[in-house]
């Protein structure tokens, strides 16, 4: 019986560790659409294309989300697309989070803007990538998107990305790949659970 506060922490760390393992579905586009997506748009903002298609960022060919995001009416601001899925968090808890991102344009001349990809929970941003200048015909500009979030309290939230250029559509299309999206605790939250199972150990 002594060992019992033991167990009881370990239960209870074990079953904060559960709720805190949110996941994306369908996180690599590997079904080959957008099942467990939810798709919006910023209020001027457009994409010529949403589709899941084979791609490769880097990394070899997969599954990926392509987009082809611009302004419908030119006013010079970001406008785009917003990809979510809605998921509990749970509050003071840090997760590491991120996806992989890419900007094409396979003919045409050069663009200034190939794409911003910005990591999102609800309305706040994690973290960014702006791609900048791409030129037709050229290999895709890749990067790798990451950051940590700490909820403010336990709930819903809608966790993602946005992709959102400065300019409307040009005719020859430039497109927007994301794919491999992941939140995880991070490490040191997962300390902090073995730290609660230790807590549930009865002095002597």
């Amino acid at each position: 019986m002594k060992t019992l506060p033991v167990f009881c922490g370990l239960v209870l760390a074990a079953g904060v560790a559960s709720s805190a393992n949110a996941g994306f579905v369908n996180a690599d586009f590997e079904t080959g659409d957008f099942t467990g997506w939810d798709i919006a748009y910023t209020p001027n903002g457009m994409s010529a294309v949403e589709n899941v298609v084979l791609f490769d960022l880097g990394y070899g060919e997969s599954y990926a989300a392509q987009f082809a995001v611009g302004e419908i009416d030119y006013d010079g601001t970001e406008q785009g697309v917003i990809l979510t899925q809605n998921m509990y968090l749970i509050g003071g808890f840090t997760y590491d989070l991120g996806f992989h991102a890419a900007a094409h344009r396979p003919v045409g001349g050069g663009n200034y803007d190939g794409g911003t990809f910005w990591l999102i929970v609800d309305d706040y941003v994690v973290a960014y990538w702006a791609s900048g200048y791409i030129q037709g015909g050229e290999p895709p500009l890749t990067a790798s998107v990451d950051g940590q979030y700490t909820p403010a309290a336990d709930g819903y939230y809608d966790v993602g990305c946005m992709i959102t250029r400065h300019y409307i559509l040009p005719s020859d299309t430039i497109y927007q790949y994301v794919d491999d999206f992941y939140i995880t605790p991070a490490p040191g939250a997962l300390a902090l659970l073995g730290l609660a199972g230790l807590i549930g150990r009865r002095r002597r």
